[in-house]
């Protein structure tokens, strides 16, 4: 791939309520026990008027900054498998609210958790056509079964990178893919709530199976040896996953990333991204940073970062959403924010009048 494609800019989000694990498995003791082994830690929360939408909102403001230049920006892409809007253009709700120009063209992409690395190898290839920078977002506020595993593992959140050709920061040179109707987890139309199956079949059936194939397939086109990767980034509220992959592909235990989990969860479509977002805040030139993502098979991108790394800065970046964060540990708040739960509102409370 030219060398002169790539990352221009980044950004994420995450929710300042966090909630602690504990206060879940306390609040579900009566009926699940076994989840005490998962009372550690906090995961990040969206408040009741947030959603992937406004989300992706704010980390695309955090990449770009009040005074950036944006028209630029010919595409929008963005990436959830939580969207609102089932026939509304959410990307298109996103650009009105960054005051994009009207003849941009946005696009929603979803239909597994590795949507956002397909967003970022499509976008490059707009890039690379000519027709301007991309603006790549991804976003998901998932919905659990209560008392659930997954309650406790996954967590809300946003990222978003700026594709160009002009002062990039981080180079796309290796892309590996493969494409298999592996089921981990599914969710039908209509439904709110994926259905998941037992962790060992992913684990050992899946993960360590298709996602070796895609990084082998990104390094090699790369011509990258995998002692070279400085940073690996792979998405999974599996422990050591991490670092049995890292094992398995021969990549140093010490380029593992820590994905977070302990503070905000694992926040699936844009987890991948977000932690990208978080390395290249403290990357250095010259480093590889290899991410990779599970989903309907697998995903993995490497990239290289260069000297203008350093020129680069987002609004807040990772560490300073991390740093806002505030514990939240009234469980009942979590499932009424998620709508999970009806609380009575009175009687003036009955008609909801929607704003004109």
């Amino acid at each position: 791939m030219s060398s002169s494609f790539g990352i221009v800019g980044y950004g994420a989000y995450v929710p300042r309520l966090r909630l602690a694990r504990a206060a879940v498995v306390e609040a579900n003791r009566w009926y699940a026990p076994g989840l005490a082994g998962k009372a550690q830690g906090t995961r990040s929360m969206a408040n009741w008027d947030e959603d992937p939408i406004t989300m992706a909102v704010a980390a695309a403001r955090d990449a770009l900054g009040p005074a950036d230049d944006r028209s630029a920006i010919r595409t929008l892409m963005l990436a959830s498998t939580t969207l609102p809007f089932a026939d509304r253009l959410n990307a298109g709700v996103v650009a009105a609210a960054l005051t994009l120009e009207e003849s941009i063209e946005a696009i929603d992409i979803a239909g597994s958790q590795r949507a956002a690395l397909s967003a970022v190898m499509d976008g490059l290839a707009r890039v690379k056509s000519g027709v301007g920078e991309v603006l790549v977002l991804a976003a998901d506020a998932r919905k659990t079964r209560a008392a659930s595993t997954q309650e406790l593992d996954y967590g809300d959140g946003a990222a978003a990178l700026r594709l160009g050709s002009q002062g990039v920061i981080a180079e796309i040179i290796g892309h590996g893919a493969v494409s298999v109707d592996f089921v981990d987890h599914f969710r039908q139309s209509g439904e709110d709530i994926d259905y998941a199956w037992e962790e060992r079949w992913v684990r050992d059936e899946g993960v360590a199976r298709l996602v070796p194939q895609a990084i082998g397939a990104a390094l090699a086109q790369a011509g990258v040896a995998a002692t070279q990767v400085d940073h690996l980034i792979f998405p999974t509220s599996f422990a050591k996953m991490e670092s049995q992959l890292a094992k398995a592909c021969g990549i140093r235990e010490s380029a593992v990333v820590d994905g977070l989990v302990d503070r905000i969860g694992e926040t699936g479509v844009p987890h991948a991204l977000l932690l990208l977002a978080e390395v290249l805040a403290r990357a250095e030139p010259g480093q590889h940073v290899l991410v990779s993502q599970f989903g309907s098979g697998a995903q993995a991108l490497l990239l290289r970062v260069t000297d203008k790394v350093r020129d680069f800065r987002p609004q807040r970046g990772v560490a300073g959403w991390l740093a806002r964060g505030v514990e939240e540990r009234s469980y009942t708040k979590f499932l009424s924010f998620k709508r999970q739960l009806r609380l009575e509102r009175g009687m003036r409370g009955e008609q909801d009048r929607k704003t004109a």
